[in-house]
């Protein structure tokens, strides 16, 4: 399952900086979390995933405030946390708090090639789905920010 989410509507955190100015964002987990499998007795037994990896995609314009903190995390090697709030109603939200830079956006933007936007890729260790609400059962995660 994939997010996609309104720029208008959402926060975007990533190590802290609230990102903005950004053209689109998706994020979403890399595998399905349960499988099940028939037997020839017609039983189905359920398989878990224990991973929670999964991604987010950023796309920024190619002149934004962001790219040098953003080459910078792709630079340090280091993990990051990342947070998502929906603020458009439906308050689904995601976050993760182990994240990376999978590839450094692309770099046209400094050969002199007119370019519009830039794409940023983030792998997410432990990648979460919740609902933010006033309700403590009703919410699987409250990010914060």
């Amino acid at each position: 399952m994939t997010l996609k989410y309104d720029p208008r509507l959402t926060t975007f955190i990533v190590n802290g900086r609230h990102i903005t100015y950004w053209l689109s964002l998706e994020g979403g987990r890399e595998n399905d979390r349960v499988t099940g499998q028939d037997t020839a007795d017609g039983q189905v037994y359920f398989g878990i995933n224990p991973s929670c990896r999964g991604h987010y995609s950023l796309v920024l314009p190619t002149v934004n405030p962001h790219t040098a903190f953003l080459d910078n995390l792709s630079n340090s090697d280091e993990e990051f946390p990342v947070v998502c709030i929906d603020r458009s109603g439906s308050a689904r939200s995601s976050r993760a708090a182990s994240c990376m830079v999978k590839k450094v956006a692309d770099q046209t933007r400094r050969s002199g090639e007119e370019k519009t936007e830039e794409a940023w890729d983030f792998v997410a260790a432990d990648y979460t789905v919740g609902y933010q609400g006033d309700v403590a059962d009703d919410v699987a995660i409250q990010p914060t920010g």
